[in-house]
């Protein structure tokens, strides 16, 4: 999407600057953090009260690419707890796509954002870990071109934006 922001056709993005080779390159305003969960299909054999990484380092992780911020918040969780990243991945930036390969395994386990996995645990399509992760979480906010003008419904959409956020 940030391409689509280069290329004028879009005047913002909700994300993240960071994914970008060249996050200078905008501006970014902070909406706020997004909480992450430790998710597995519903059918998983290591589902249990207490449970860390290291009990599921021997499970094929579905993972973010390598340039996107949740990879590198994986690979700290796991470096902080002494272990590798998974050797044999699979790499989809698709949340749906995550989300259709964890009902369709038990052996795989995905770092999610909190709220899509508890929507989709309470419809018992996969189930929460509790995973304790040391990391603060990642932020999402308004991304802009540095030195683009912002149309009229663009800027208002912005202070739509903040005004939800002053009420939240």
């Amino acid at each position: 999407m940030l391409m689509l922001l280069d290329d004028g056709r879009l005047d913002l993005v909700i994300g993240r600057s960071t994914v970008s080779d060249e996050p200078s390159r905008y501006h970014y305003q902070s909406l706020g953090d997004e909480p992450l969960s430790v998710a597995v299909g519903y059918d998983h054999p290591r589902i249990a009260k207490e449970i860390d990484l290291h009990a599921l380092s021997g499970y094929r992780w579905i993972t973010y690419p390598g340039h996107m911020p949740l990879h590198a918040l994986l690979e700290r969780e796991l470096d902080l707890a002494g272990i590798s990243m998974p050797t044999n991945p699979i790499s989809t930036a698709s949340t749906f796509v995550t989300l259709t390969l964890l009902q369709q395994s038990t052996d795989l386990v995905a770092l999610l954002p909190t709220d899509i996995a508890e929507r989709f645990a309470r419809q018992k399509m996969l189930r929460i870990l509790p995973v304790a992760l040391k990391s603060p979480s990642p932020t999402f906010g308004i991304v802009t071109r540095k030195g683009g003008v912002l149309s009229s419904p663009a800027q208002q959409f912005i202070q739509r934006l903040r005004k939800l956020e002053r009420v939240r």
